[in-house]
């Protein structure tokens, strides 16, 4: 009677290894420029520029970034709009998926949204994202600091101090799926 041995220094984890570098190659962000045009889903837009504030709430003091992004085909009309697209919203739901995030150099993330600055979201040409630099991971929110607290480590951050990071909720062939950009 024949039996097949399986060779002993043939180890399965190489194929899963190799699964695993593409999946986080195919996650890593592409790296963009400030004024760079992005194409994502029906969209085209560029990130013009950011800047930070300091914002009161009675006593406490938050920091904000806020990002400006010009949109090039505002007068085309979709299904969808643009502010949706980003800010992962659907009509009828209470829920939302944000596509835009800031994350600084100790893996940070705060999560943005985009609204219109004139137009409305089917006319706007010019949108602002806002950041509230507030962390809001479960390990921040089970802590014993206050929020107001938690968001003062974060009072001296420049928009410098952060990458931009958009998620393509619906990336046509060729676009990116995740780019990053470094603000200045």
């Amino acid at each position: 009677m024949s039996r097949q041995s399986r060779c002993p220094n043939r180890a399965p984890w190489p194929g899963t290894l190799a699964v695993a570098c593409l999946l986080c190659l195919a996650c890593s962000p592409e790296e963009y420029s400030l004024r760079q045009p992005i194409e994502m889903g029906p969209w085209t837009f560029e990130v013009e520029g950011a800047a930070a504030q300091t914002d009161m709430r009675g006593q406490d003091r938050y920091r904000q970034i806020r990002v400006s992004v010009r949109l090039h085909n505002y007068s085309e009309r979709h299904e969808e709009p643009f502010d949706d697209f980003l800010n992962g919203t659907t009509s009828g739901s209470a829920f939302a998926d944000p596509h835009l995030a800031l994350v600084d150099g100790q893996g940070n993330r705060f999560d943005g949204w985009v609204t219109p600055r004139s137009g409305g979201s089917r006319r706007s040409e010019r949108w602002q994202a806002k950041f509230e630099l507030i962390p809001l991971s479960f390990r921040d929110v089970m802590s014993s600091q206050s929020a107001s607290e938690q968001a003062a480590e974060f009072l001296d951050k420049q928009a410098a101090d952060f990458r931009l990071v958009i998620d393509n909720p619906d990336p046509s062939s060729g676009q990116p799926h995740r780019v990053a950009i470094q603000l200045e």
